[in-house]
């Protein structure tokens, strides 16, 4: 570690274990593929097992094509102190199934292995203790299955805990109905997440991205900042609701936040307490290393004492030293950071549109979807510049970290409504320059074709962090997702009509044509619907032709020619009227009995697994229809995925455990639809529900509440299909 100041009163305590009966893990991990009982003994060969990162899924770390088994390792000492304690394991969250095993033997498992293998993805990992198990040097083995898709370790809390750190880590002295206590800190250039239970700022990233690229992770370069001694937080949330994160102690508060004023890879950690208080207060920061730079300034503010602790870092693809002085020496000159940082979101608030009518916790959701936008998009300092101006679906530590087409494009609508066009342009030169067409050609095990056919700009699925696209590949094949190229067809008109620019758009409009609107007219299929493709569902290929994708390239195509008939610009007619033809074509074969627009071609009885499809409401949404058709279809599907009386939608009708949870996003998109077709008072029961839920839960809004409990599931907190999808919802759009 390297610190510029060397008055000893200032000096950051660095430690392992923060308490005798806490101790948080170093991330020193291996790995093997397969499986094998004897890689859980103490004395196990670890010559050929691989180092590992436990912040990510497997298939991010150069095991792409792996489901099934492997196992991770890990090494460890504990003080002599924490030695006959009751004491609790934390291993992690683990993608599927998992059972893990202490000095080579098991201490608990979740999740059923094959042949009836069942699922606790989602799930933190906690074990208890029996006396004995530890010991001074210890060995931790975590024998994993995953059933498919992304698999392995990929986040949650790691570690072991005495009593009162356990019942604090699994919420038990949370207020009641918080379920939601990981609280992202970023300014779209470095990211850092905090701990509400353990009162642990527990990692700092140094880009907002999941993934640099195939095989190159994101690693956390500080972990472990919290309030040094025993002191337990009051409360903690978001300062104004800004990107401001703040924790109250019974002597002291302490801010976290990155700054957008000075946007650079830059963390600061401002700790305030009162001149009067004898004993002086410091931050620990166990797992700094020799590249993390810091410094600490103190100032006398108003009768209070105001400590910043700036902090930076050094790695193989960053030299922060010159960036890192300079912040340090403006801070010295400007002990008001804080404010300024707080004035810049409030100012943020105080120009966007804002929903007629907002007060109360409405309001503050509003306001912190707000600034959720500001801070999950990629700023111009980041280091790859094919990276900048994208979204991430979801901030970390949700686990969707990654910048998908159709959550962007939310995105991007969301912002175009707030009237932050520069947020959305950048939005949209990423997706018109981002690395793509990958895809032109690819056959499935099936023998047959999938891909797009021609050249294409925008991403089949998603794309790195670098802003190269990504396929979501796995042992089934890749995602070929066909939705996106509509979606970002009506973002582009949506910015276009708002801005009353028409510069952009046509300096594009080349692009635009051929490598998105022409490819999508190319994808049609002899039926006159979206041929077969991987759906919005991602369920990979073959696919089948859902209704959302149609949906959505009708819609773009209708927006995109309506834009070029308007200025006057060749192929209006053309694409407003493939546009037309595909919303008729969904009325012919989609919509059955005159009744409910069903979820794909394929599915053509409620028995079926995706006969209903609450995706299918965006054509209601988006299309100005019948209301006696909308009452009908809201109806029947309201009678199979409406999860209680009260409460909001699954997704599909004969869904597996992850499709039955409640979907927020859905719930938004259900609202818009029910306030457009004159359900007020329905639509306003589900947004409240939403406002309600949120408001236990610092004003984010997550991927799912599961069925049951209504906790919060999945990543949080979601960006374009949370805080862009509630946006839109206020608006009515």
């Amino acid at each position: 570690m390297r610190s510029l100041i060397k008055t000893s009163s200032l000096l950051i305590f660095l430690f392992i274990g923060l308490r005798a009966q806490t101790m948080h893990f170093e991330n020193a991990w291996k790995f093997h593929p397969g499986d094998d009982l004897s890689y859980a003994a103490i004395s196990c060969d670890e010559s050929e097992w691989k180092p590992i990162q436990v912040t990510t899924h497997w298939e991010t770390q150069g095991y792409t094509d792996l489901d099934g088994f492997a196992w991770y390792r890990l090494h460890f000492s504990v003080d002599k102190k924490m030695l006959g304690k009751t004491l609790y394991l934390f291993a992690g969250k683990i993608d599927d199934v998992d059972e893990t095993y202490l000095n080579g033997v098991s201490v608990g498992k979740m999740g059923t292995f094959p042949p009836q293998a069942a699922s606790e993805w989602n799930s933190q990992r906690v074990y208890k203790l029996l006396s004995g198990a530890l010991k001074r040097e210890n060995v931790l083995a975590i024998r994993v299955f995953d059933m498919g898709g992304p698999g392995g370790i990929y986040g949650g809390t790691f570690g072991l805990y005495g009593e009162k750190e356990y019942k604090a880590a699994t919420g038990q002295s949370i207020k009641k109905g918080a379920t939601c206590f990981q609280l992202p800190v970023t300014n779209g250039l470095l990211a850092a997440v905090y701990d509400a239970n353990l009162g642990i700022l527990t990692n700092v990233y140094p880009h907002i991205f999941q993934a640099i690229d195939l095989d190159k992770p994101v690693k956390p370069v500080i972990s472990g900042i919290k309030l040094a001694g025993s002191a337990k937080p009051i409360n903690s949330g978001y300062y104004h609701n800004t990107h401001i994160l703040k924790v109250a102690y019974k002597k002291a508060d302490l801010y976290y936040f990155a700054s957008f004023t000075r946007p650079e890879k830059v963390f600061y950690c401002v700790l305030e307490y009162p001149v009067t208080q004898k004993e002086q207060q410091y931050l620990s920061m166990p797992g700094a290393s020799e590249n993390v730079l810091c410094d600490s300034l103190v100032f006398n503010i108003k009768n209070k004492l105001r400590k910043y602790y700036v902090l930076s870092f050094n790695n193989d693809l960053h030299n922060n030293t010159e960036i890192f002085n300079k912040a340090v020496i403006d801070c010295k000159t400007t002990p008001d950071l804080l404010e300024t940082e707080t004035d810049y979101m409030t100012s943020i608030f105080k120009k966007v549109n804002r929903p007629k009518g907002l007060s109360g916790k409405a309001k503050d959701l509003f306001e912190q979807s707000v600034a959720f936008l500001k801070m999950a998009q990629i700023g111009e300092k980041e280091i790859f510049p094919k990276a900048k101006g994208q979204i991430v679906a979801s901030l970390p530590p949700g686990v969707w970290n990654i910048c998908w087409v159709r959550d962007g494009s939310y995105a991007v609508k969301a912002l175009v409504k707030l009237g932050l066009y520069e947020e959305a342009k950048n939005a949209l030169l990423f997706f018109l320059n981002a690395d793509a067409g990958y895809y032109k050609s690819f056959k499935h095990t099936d023998g047959k074709e999938y891909g797009i056919g021609s050249d294409y700009q925008i991403s089949v699925c998603r794309y790195f962090g670098n802003g190269k696209e990504e396929s979501d590949f796995n042992s089934d094949g890749p995602n070929v997702e066909l939705d996106g190229f509509g979606l970002i067809l009506s973002a582009l008109s949506d910015y276009t009509t708002a801005i009353h620019d028409t510069s952009f758009f046509v300096s594009r409009v080349k692009d635009l044509k051929y490598k998105i609107a022409e490819p999508l007219l190319s994808n049609i299929d002899k039926n006159g619907l979206i041929r077969k493709e991987s759906g919005s569902w991602e369920r990979h290929l073959p696919g089948k032709q859902y209704a959302y994708t149609s949906i959505t390239a009708a819609k773009g195509l209708q927006d995109f020619g309506n834009l070029l008939l308007k200025l006057h610009k060749d192929g209006g007619e053309k694409y407003l009227d493939a546009g037309k033809l595909l919303q008729e074509m969904i009325v012919k074969k989609l919509i059955d009995n005159s009744t409910l627009v069903r979820g794909t071609f394929e599915d053509i009885a409620d028995s079926m697994h995706e006969y209903l499809d609450a995706a299918s409401y965006e054509y209601f949404n988006f299309f100005d229809t019948d209301p006696k058709l909308f009452a009908l279809h809201h109806d029947a599907y309201a009678k199979k995925l409406q999860i209680g009386k009260t409460r909001g939608f699954a997704r599909v009708n004969n869904g597996d455990w992850y499709d039955k949870q409640e979907w927020i996003f859905l719930d938004l998109r259900i609202s818009a639809a029910l306030r457009k077709f004159h359900h007020p008072r329905e639509a306003d029961s589900l947004l409240k529900w939403v406002v309600n839920q949120s408001a236990l839960n610092n004003n984010i809004i997550s991927e799912l509440y599961n069925e049951k409990t209504t906790a919060y599931e999945g990543a949080a907190p979601m960006v374009g299909f949370g805080a862009g999808s509630f946006i839109l919802t206020l608006f009515g759009e």
